[in-house]
């Protein structure tokens, strides 16, 4: 389609153009959840890297119980799940978060053996007796929570979003017919 005068709105389709515009737009939704899965990938093994590091080590059980899962939900829908890989990590994250009260339900001993063992240089019978003294203890003073999640999102906030804008420019790039 061209138009007869020379005014500077003046454009040219050709329909190549179109079918190159449509062949492009037909891949897209493959092509943008690619980028997007990379970008997020990358932005959860950031926020994990950093989480793992923030988390008090004795034992390393706590740290090593952190994975990552990323879901793809749709065209360009694209979202990762950071955190404890099983049930008891769960509740031992939220614990450690936000503590416990006093009078809550008593740890189990052998939930404390390893981190009794490390932190204070027991073994044998003494871990189990020192386990048992914390469980009791834990119980009857409850522990203050340390927060993690909301200083590691704060520390990772712009390195992430950077990795999805350089995905969305990516994205448009590969729109534009060339």
């Amino acid at each position: 389609m061209t138009s007869s005068t020379q005014n500077p709105l003046d454009f040219q389709i050709s329909a190549v153009d179109l079918l190159r515009q449509q062949d492009l737009l037909e891949k897209m939704p493959e092509e943008m959840n690619k980028e997007l899965v990379r970008a997020v990938k990358k932005g959860a093994s950031l926020v994990k890297r950093v989480e793992m590091g923030k988390v008090k080590k004795f034992t390393g059980s706590t740290a090593q119980s952190i994975g990552s899962l990323t879901r793809v939900k749709g065209i360009g829908s694209v979202r990762a799940q950071i955190g404890p890989k099983t049930k008891e990590g769960k509740d031992a994250f939220v614990i450690m978060e936000k503590g416990r009260d006093p009078g809550a339900k008593k740890p189990w001993i052998h939930d404390l053996t390893d981190w009794v063992g490390k932190k204070w240089g027991l073994s044998g019978n003494e871990v189990i007796r020192g386990a048992n003294r914390l469980a009791i203890s834990i119980h009857l003073k409850g522990t203050e929570g340390t927060p993690i999640r909301p200083s590691v999102l704060q520390e990772t906030h712009t390195r992430v979003t950077g990795f999805i804008q350089t995905a969305v420019n990516k994205i448009i790039e590969k729109m534009v017919v060339k």
